[in-house]
């Protein structure tokens, strides 16, 4: 219904005057794009506190100038909430420069655009009466490592707001979009970035981190406990070099992952490469499905049921529009634990097979 709305309608929500959520990812996306375009890796890497505060500041300024409008007939309220995302910024991008400080990764690419004008062709998945789904979008971050004639890669989205990634979510085709754009990058992306070889997907917390910790904390310890509270959440493959890539020291502290003691592997928020080759194949039916769905006709409202973690509505554009009220009809989605969704996408790939 929301895609009807947006596409179909071509309706658009009303601008307020307020910076609401959105605008702020806007804004976040902005400077982030820019300060690691504008400083590669090693320059990154250098930079002290006082220098990320002042280039946020200064990336700060010019949008607001640029693209705000600058500060007249603003409200004491707005421009208090736009300054205050200098100290959310700083603490993301001071985060950025640690985790990169032990990752053989490197920010390559910024708002990649998949679209037939764009950087990277668009994903297509073939319908059955032969025409084709094309998928097009803009990907936040690509990083890439170069390792034994290998291009990796991993797909980076900035999130200010709560959100982890699910495996169990993805097989009920929700959040699927970091992984098509991973795999778009990977079957279209050779004349940018080679032959590659997909890595991962993380989503990056882009907001003021929280520490709990009392008063006498050394600044090196909230910086830890931040760094802790906002780890990188998604899913990445189960390979050597890409995980020991990603953080040298294996220690978790950038994303979930560390050594099995038991196994003499790793455990964590894995896949192996097979697991997600079975993942694009069941994210294809999914798209299929969806699309010969639209194709049809079929723009019901039927929400997915909320939750404690999920509550749709609560974001969507279109809610006032759609009239949907408590005790409706609503989509349940069936939460699992990644060992579970495992067992689950490990069955539909025997199933196809």
């Amino acid at each position: 219904f929301e895609y009807f709305c947006k596409f179909g309608l071509n309706a658009k929500p009303r601008k307020t005057a307020e910076l609401d959520p959105a605008q702020s990812g806007t804004v976040i996306h902005f400077v982030l794009e820019h300060v690691l375009s504008l400083y590669p890796k090693p320059q990154l890497i250098k930079l002290s506190d006082n220098d990320i505060k002042r280039i946020v500041k200064n990336l700060l300024s010019e949008y607001l100038n640029e693209t705000m409008g600058g500060k007249e007939n603003k409200e004491k309220r707005f421009l208090y909430l736009y300054n205050r995302l200098s100290d959310s910024l700083f603490e993301v991008v001071k985060r950025i420069t640690e985790e990169l400080k032990v990752s053989d990764f490197t920010p390559t690419g910024f708002e990649v655009k998949i679209d037939e004008d764009g950087e990277i062709p668009p994903y297509a998945v073939p319908l059955p009466d032969g025409g084709f789904l094309k998928i097009r979008g803009s990907v936040d971050r690509v990083d890439t490592m170069r390792k034994n004639g290998k291009t990796y890669l991993r797909v980076i989205d900035y999130k200010s707001g709560g959100k982890d990634f699910v495996l169990s979510d993805v097989l009920s085709g929700l959040n699927m979009q970091m992984l098509i754009y991973l795999f778009a990058i990977g079957e279209n992306g050779e004349e940018k970035y080679g032959d590659v070889f997909p890595s991962g997907v993380l989503y990056m917390p882009a907001k003021k981190g929280t520490d709990a910790l009392g008063r006498k904390a050394t600044s090196e310890e909230v910086l830890e406990q931040k760094i802790k509270n906002s780890r990188l959440s998604g899913i990445v493959v189960n390979d050597k070099d890409v995980i020991e890539g990603m953080d040298r020291d294996v220690s978790g502290r950038f994303i979930n992952v560390t050594y099995d003691k038991k196994s003499g592997g790793f455990k964590g928020d894995l896949l192996t490469a097979a697991e997600l080759g079975r993942l694009k194949t069941e994210i294809d039916g999914i798209l299929r499905e969806m699309a010969n769905s639209l194709k049809a006709g079929n723009v019901e409202v039927l929400p997915c049921e909320k939750t404690k973690e999920r509550d749709v509505c609560a974001y969507c554009d279109y809610y006032a529009v759609c009239g949907f009220e408590q005790g409706a009809p609503v989509r349940k989605i069936e939460k699992m634990s990644l060992k579970d969704a495992k067992k689950a996408l490990n069955k539909e790939g025997d199933d196809v097979g």
